[in-house]
């Protein structure tokens, strides 16, 4: 129970990654696609990230052009679809090996269509946020009164209560 809970975080983890990595990174995709094209950023980010290219033998040796994650290591979903396409267009070549391609292809697709979607919030952590939102919008509640502001910032008259003898 709990590795499931683990792997279930990792994945949102990584999800997270993605989405504010593509926010964040200024680097376009064309850009991408020219570092992955240069052998010699591609040798380069073999050797950093190795697990983010996929091999296909061509001929009698194995080939890793198949990326599947940007420059930073993160896992892409257009990387993904550029591999696919790259992929499926070695399917006409005849040095390649295509039991090997197949597999690749099986791999591309079930990933592509693991980081294409937009994974929901499960309902138990929608609540808790629900519940964390709650609690923040209380809390700021009170810290106005207390300082006498409103919500706008601007400051509250209270009149205090005339108490008789």
């Amino acid at each position: 129970m709990k590795k499931k809970k683990i792997l279930n975080e990792f994945e949102r983890m990584q999800e997270f990654i993605q989405k504010v990595s593509d926010i964040v990174s200024p680097i376009s995709f064309r850009d991408e696609l020219k570092s992955v094209i240069d052998p010699n950023i591609r040798k380069h980010l073999y050797e950093k990230y190795p697990k983010c290219f996929l091999p296909v033998r061509i001929g009698n040796r194995d080939a890793f052009i198949m990326p599947v994650c940007n420059r930073t290591g993160a896992t892409d979903k257009n990387m993904i679809a550029f591999s696919l396409k790259l992929a499926n267009r070695l399917l006409d070549r005849e040095d390649v090996d295509r039991d090997m391609l197949q597999i690749t292809i099986k791999r591309l697709n079930r990933m592509f269509n693991t980081y294409s979607k937009d994974i929901p919030t499960p309902p138990g952590s929608a609540a808790q946020k629900a519940n964390v939102t709650k609690a923040l919008i209380l809390l700021k509640k009170n810290l106005n009164a207390l300082r006498g502001t409103d919500k706008e910032g601007e400051p509250v008259i209270y009149k205090r209560p005339i108490s008789l003898p």
